[in-house]
């Protein structure tokens, strides 16, 4: 190449960058690309793609992306990534990553479950299907502390009482309503539920809370062997992944500080 072109390369380099974003370039700041790939991995984080108007969405995940990456270059420039908290979450990110994409890859192998088992499960799993329930729940609040200071609170019948009595002492609370799906739960807390009365407060770790009302979430036969099919395999997904846990941990040097071995170990 003759000398005079390598004096330009510079510039056509430079010009490269600015040139207008195209193809799986969706946007680019301060010379950095913003991928449709990581457009979609966005997308795909904050919920159902199928069910989202793409275009009505990407412009603002796309602003936000930009905005990420302003930020991520500014914590650099802070030298954040420097810190050991830093280094040892985002060691952990990675590591869940991984785990998350190996067990995704283990649930491509797990073969479909059969009509008998789908079967099997609606009926041993009655708080999920046929007795399936929405619980509306009311929950307030404070600081486990406030027991010291009111020890009566956990004796008040309702939560109005229990926000007047925190109210009158001087204790802050947060009152805030909630909503419980039975399928979401164990057959063994879904028992609990079962018992649970309207209008009875229970105490919690950091609260109490109090059971408003019950509704009955009515499913048609499809819609219950889709999820008992979607419940059956996350199973399977989680005891492949258990499994290989542990022919790992047998064929792995594993060494524990005093006081650090897991309980069953020992």
């Amino acid at each position: 190449m003759p000398r005079n072109c390598w004096l330009l390369l510079p510039v056509l380099l430079g010009a490269c960058s600015d040139e207008a974003p195209e193809g799986q370039v969706v946007a680019r700041v301060n010379g950095v690309d913003v991928t449709r790939r990581e457009l979609m991995t966005e997308l795909r984080a904050q919920g159902d793609i199928a069910a989202t108007d793409l275009k009505a969405v990407q412009g603002a995940t796309v602003q936000r992306l930009i905005d990420r990456k302003l930020l991520v270059a500014a914590a650099r420039e802070a030298l954040v990534d420097r810190s050991p908290d830093y280094q040892a979450e985002r060691r952990r990110m990675e590591e869940m990553l991984l785990a998350s994409q190996l067990s995704g890859r283990l649930a491509g192998r797990i073969a479909e479950p059969d009509a008998a088992a789908i079967d099997h499960y609606i009926v041993t799993n009655p708080h999920m299907f046929a007795q399936r329930q929405n619980l509306l729940i009311e929950r307030l609040d404070f600081d486990p502390r406030a027991i010291e200071v009111v020890p009566q609170l956990g004796k008040l019948p309702s939560l109005d009482t229990m926000a007047a009595v925190l109210s009158r002492a001087g204790i802050a609370f947060h009152r805030q309503e909630m909503t419980l799906d039975t399928r979401m739960v164990s057959s063994a807390r879904a028992q609990q539920l079962s018992q649970w009365l309207v209008g009875r407060p229970v105490m919690i770790g950091g609260g109490v809370q109090t059971l408003v009302a019950r509704r009955i979430l009515p499913g048609n036969a499809g819609e219950q062997r889709r999820a008992a099919r979607d419940a059956l395999l996350r199973q399977a997904q989680a005891e492949a992944l258990a499994a290989l846990a542990r022919r790992l941990r047998r064929g792995a040097m594993i060494s524990y500080q005093p006081g650090f071995m897991p309980a069953e170990m020992r």
